[in-house]
């Protein structure tokens, strides 16, 4: 994991990948953006289905120069048989028990709402599980 907040993203990701990345599944272009021509490889692909502004400022002659691939996802409005696959994945990397997670803090439903504070104010490093039962 890398915290963006306190490390140096380039650098970081370089160290583990030092030639570059192929590809990125982008939750925020807006913020990260930016780190693209120092991270990805010429010919990389990145899938973006999120951002944290309406519009992102993009390095387009150097992702233009690398030949960086950009496709954009909006996730809602995927129908059930393009779901499937991911679905499909999802299951057997839980049946394999090879998905990673980072559970930061799990908290009774009843706490939601410091729940939904601790998310906003970005202090946790992975994610936030609310116990229902």
């Amino acid at each position: 994991m890398i915290n963006y907040r306190t490390e140096d993203v380039a650098r970081k990701v370089r160290q583990l990948a030092p030639s570059g990345v192929d590809s990125i599944i982008e939750m925020d272009l807006s913020r990260n953006a930016a780190y693209y021509p120092d991270i990805l490889k010429p010919y990389a692909s990145c899938a973006v289905y999120g951002m944290s502004a309406q519009q992102s400022r993009l390095p387009s002659l150097a992702l233009m120069s690398l030949n960086i691939r950009l496709s954009f996802a909006f996730i809602y409005e995927l129908t059930a048989a393009e779901r499937a696959p991911g679905l499909a994945e999802i299951a057997r990397l839980l049946t394999d028990d090879s998905l990673i997670h980072t559970v930061a803090q799990q908290l009774p439903l009843d706490r939601i709402v410091e729940a939904h504070e601790m998310v906003e104010n970005g202090t946790l490093q992975g994610n936030l599980v609310l116990n229902i039962a």
